[in-house]
């Protein structure tokens, strides 16, 4: 299982409607869902912020 923080990312965005929004890892929730294989973070935008209740996805660059 690979944890968070043992990933050697580049950058993490938020991407809503082709605009990209730079994100930072705030937290590491330490509990890992062994059964459901996913761990969560908390994350937090680096400059400027999506709108309020924007449904995008979040790309991690390798």
């Amino acid at each position: 299982m690979v944890l968070i923080d043992s990933l050697n990312y580049r950058a993490l965005n938020f991407v809503y409607r082709n605009h990209y929004y730079p994100l930072t890892i705030r937290a590491v929730v330490p509990s890992i869902e062994t059964r459901a294989r996913h761990q969560r973070v908390r994350l937090s935008f680096i400059a400027e912020k999506a709108l309020p209740n924007a449904f995008g996805m979040v790309e991690i660059i390798m």
